[in-house]
């Protein structure tokens, strides 16, 4: 008897865990600190202000200031080296150039910085905190620093939340029963059987005990019974465990891998162009809808978990680092298409890892062991940002960066063993040798073990016969051998 095989008995995919998931992800989608930092730190189109032209047009005075020598966001921080007293339109820009000075062109006047502050489009935003305190130009830094700071409150919060769910969440019934809280268990089970609308097995008290006979009488590393009726897993074996230890270090990087695709892709939209930013944000929320429900396929298909992760990881990273090879590695267009792509890869492996990990950890640390991935990978996280500034020295760069990372998390990902349709390890000690011995280029099964087993013969029948055939050949010789000793003895 398995735990799977109560869970299979009571409901394992009913309603309670659709409740059960409801609950854990509608509070978190309402709040996207990706998002929500890119809408309050947009930073919209600017120029340099000069006190001359500011009762001319917009767009007017950005065809007499912004340098026509220049290109992309270069151009908003400078200006012509001109006087502008007299100049109102271009048509007086050209006069001044033939009357005043021995440039022909504007592309032979001299350029200099802005020196009396910046003037914005209000077309998309009447106001945000770049515009308002300048972050622009020499200070355009300051924005990064800005989300940086605000993911280390992210950082801060993951381990305080993830305790915290420990208060507020139905407690795991083989939790219950490592604890050996048969009663609570029972109960947690007979609830779980209701709401799902399934009967309660008659033999469910018997069955909970069973699994914990059993998993004492398997022994920790060959422990005997007592030793291991008394051992409590405890944090310190998701690292120092063998067999344990690298799966928690390349859970880890995924998550870490998730987190910088997931938020560097969203951050990086601040370095496209202002007029473009919103449509780029709608885009690539949007794309997260397709990405959920195609993975959300996969992941109870030969694929299973493993090669789900592998799949939109490998995508993701392939996409991003696509750029670099383009003849134009900064053209908005192909870094749009690319990019729109690695989030739909990564978005539907943010969702799988969460799965695969709350499989492969033993339910006695599945918390602390997620939490600790959620940590380190915030911690990890509040680089993003400063990752995402460097689109200052080529648009590319950021993207070519999280693509290998990306990709190197997909290859350590095929190393972690299928969950799909198996027995889940329940303590330290079976996460442990958890896909020992199974081959490396191997899919999922689609039979879940409980069926497995029901449907596998018994061969204690057998057994049976071939002990009896085996007793009754040794009490025939003992006959033979004791007349044989009568008729010597009569002799």
């Amino acid at each position: 008897m398995q735990f799977e095989d109560i869970l299979a008995q009571i409901g394992d995919e009913g309603p309670f865990q659709i409740w059960l998931m409801a609950l854990l992800l509608l509070p978190t989608s309402l709040f996207n600190p990706f998002y929500d930092s890119i809408i309050l730190m947009a930073t919209p189109d600017h120029w340099c202000r000069v006190s001359d032209l500011e009762k001319l047009p917009q767009s007017v005075q950005q065809q007499l200031i912004r340098p026509a020598n220049s290109s992309g966001k270069d151009a908003t921080c400078f200006r012509y080296d001109i006087n502008y007293q007299s100049i109102r339109s271009m048509t007086d820009l050209q006069s001044y150039l033939v009357s005043s000075t021995n440039y022909s062109t504007l592309g032979e006047v001299p350029v200099v910085r802005c020196s009396d502050g910046y003037l914005y489009d209000q077309s998309l935003y009447s106001e945000t905190p770049i515009s308002w305190y300048n972050f622009v130009c020499d200070h355009d830094y300051y924005a990064n620093n800005i989300l940086s700071l605000s993911l280390i409150g992210l950082a801060v919060l993951t381990p305080i939340i993830s305790n915290l769910s420990d208060r507020w969440l139905p407690e795991s019934p083989f939790w219950l029963i490592s604890k050996r809280r048969y009663a609570e268990a029972y109960k947690e089970l007979e609830r779980i059987a209701k709401i799902n609308g399934r009967p309660v097995p008659p033999t469910l008290m018997s069955d909970i005990q069973s699994l914990e006979d059993k998993s004492i009488e398997d022994g920790v590393d060959g422990k005997d019974k007592e030793s291991n009726s008394n051992h409590k897993d405890n944090f310190t074996e998701l690292f120092f465990l063998k067999g344990l230890r690298g799966k928690t270090v390349i859970i880890t990087f995924v998550f870490i891998a998730c987190l910088i695709g997931y938020g560097g892709i969203a951050y990086n939209t601040i370095n496209l162009e202002a007029t473009s930013q919103l449509y780029n944000f709608l885009i690539l929320s949007m794309v997260d809808i397709p990405a959920l429900i195609l993975f959300w396929y996969l992941l109870d298909t030969r694929l299973g978990r493993r090669w789900t992760d592998v799949f939109g990881l490998a995508l993701c990273g392939f996409a991003l680092i696509a750029p670099s090879f383009a003849p134009d590695r900064n053209s908005e267009t192909v870094l749009t298409v690319c990019t729109v792509i690695g989030k739909f890869g990564i978005a539907g492996v943010y969702m799988v890892v969460y799965q695969h990990a709350s499989e492969l950890f033993p339910t006695t640390l599945r918390n602390q062991g997620i939490g600790l991935c959620a940590t380190i990978s915030s911690l990890v996280g509040i680089s993003v940002p400063q990752l995402v500034y460097m689109a200052k020295f080529g648009a590319w760069i950021p993207l070519a960066i999280i693509g290998s990372i990306c990709l190197f998390a997909a290859f350590l990902a095929s190393f972690l063993p299928e969950t799909l349709n198996e027995y889940l390890p329940q303590r330290a000690s079976d996460s442990a040798v958890f896909g020992q011995g199974r081959p490396y280029f191997s899919l999922a099964t689609m039979t879940k073990e409980s069926e497995k087993k029901s449907e596998k013969p018994s061969s204690i029948p057998v057994i049976k016969i071939e002990l009896d055939a085996v007793s009754t050949n040794n009490n025939n010789n003992n006959i033979v051998e004791n007349n044989g000793k009568l008729e010597a003895a009569n002799k």
